[in-house]
């Protein structure tokens, strides 16, 4: 018997095999770092679909979604097959049973209010021998799906160690670890979340994954072009450029936080504009997140950004986030008597601003640190896309 991951509306089916593993392909590939144990968690997310009674309701058309649960199922696998020898085995499983088993919805608090360890508690005996789980037929169908778990295992404790010895390293306080720890919880989750639905979209609309690739050089050679169009004759203007070229030059420094210290009126957006795509080039960024508090200079730095680097307000290379992005453009398509084709623009933009996966990202500070500190999993999908 096939096991299906899923079907769409037109009857056409996607393995569990293919998904899983297209998935732990994607969530190995968004980053070098941490790829063993982004794969892991991806391999085995989807596994409690392999129960007869999920593959009954895939094909029956019968039921609601959610009824049948095979989330919590490969934090069961985690739990019985990874073995641990010590903390840093440990650490790997509680990440990835936290990834797995939660990777609809949203990451949930691992302590209640008494200090007691409430989640992770919650993988007793008991617990897998409930009927709704079929733990038992999911343990005997793991064969034909060829998960490679002690190897994915072991690479998964080798990151949590190389993770480990650089935050340590640091020297930190045993509190800063513990931040920096749930951090690395988020990520996994994160490039869980995006591959999962990443694979989704691409049986869906039959297309392969190409991940957004920029040319920072292409874009430098833009702002050039913009920059010698400015009037150089005043003084001002002079001063203007000086700080450009003090800003370009900056780029070549490692990577690192600085300050820009310049009056109002000085060209502090393009200065530091010019700074960043120098940076991206030397460093191999893979993108700019620009991150203002105000919608009002938002909205006017996007529209800077936008003129000097002559994109188009359907280009790809800048993304809008914020609460008014994309208002303009929704009001244009319901004046629109043929709306199918703005339609689908507006549902990549959402797609787009999901996942974070553009060279430059324009966006608040609200945006920027909902997602930081979010919980949920539409939110969390771009955070391994701001590393």
């Amino acid at each position: 018997m096939v096991l299906l991951a899923r079907k769409d509306e037109e009857g056409n089916t996607q393995t569990l095999y293919d998904h899983l593993h297209g998935a732990g392909r994607l969530a190995s590939g968004f980053e070098d770092e941490f790829a063993d144990i982004s794969r892991t968690a991806a391999v085995l997310h989807d596994v409690g679909k392999v129960a007869q009674q999920f593959q009954t309701y895939l094909l029956s058309d019968d039921g609601h979604r959610g009824d049948v649960q095979h989330a919590r199922q490969g934090a069961f696998v985690v739990n019985d097959f990874f073995e641990s020898k010590g903390e840093i085995e440990e650490i790997a499983k509680e990440i990835l049973e936290l990834a797995i088993s939660k990777h609809h919805g949203g990451l949930p608090d691992c302590i209640d209010e008494s200090g007691n360890r409430a989640f992770l508690l919650g993988f007793t005996e008991s617990d897998k021998s409930n009927e709704k789980y079929a733990y038992q037929e999911i343990k005997r169908g793991l064969n034909g799906l060829a998960l490679d778990l002690q190897s994915n295992f072991r690479g998964s404790a080798e990151d949590i160690a190389c993770f480990l010895k650089k935050i340590k390293s640091l020297g930190m306080s045993k509190d800063s670890i513990y931040f920096y720890l749930g951090l690395l919880v988020k990520l996994i989750y994160s490039r869980l979340v995006d591959a999962d639905r990443t694979d989704a979209a691409c049986f869906e609309t039959r297309k392969q994954y190409r991940p957004n690739t920029v040319d920072w050089q292409n874009l430098i050679s833009r702002l050039d072009k913009s920059m010698r169009s400015f009037d150089s004759s005043s003084e001002i203007n002079r001063i203007r450029h000086q700080i450009n070229e003090q800003c370009c030059l900056a780029g070549a420094r490692e990577t690192g936080i600085y300050r820009l210290s310049i009056p109002t009126g000085g060209g502090k957006t393009l200065a530091s504009l010019n700074f960043a795509l120098h940076h991206a080039l030397k460093t191999g960024k893979h993108r700019i997140i620009y991150v203002i508090p105000y919608l009002s200079i938002t909205t006017q730095t996007a529209k800077t950004f936008r003129d000097v680097l002559g994109l188009n307000a359907d280009s790809d290379v800048l993304l809008e986030h914020y609460s008014t992005a994309g208002m303009q453009r929704s009001a244009d398509v319901a004046d629109n008597a043929s709306s199918e084709f703005e339609d689908a623009g507006e549902h990549q933009r959402k797609l787009a601003a999901e996942r974070w996966d553009n060279p430059i990202i324009v966006t608040t500070m609200v945006e920027f640190l909902e997602t930081v500190m979010s919980a949920r999993g539409t939110k969390l999908r771009k955070f391994h896309n701001m590393g």
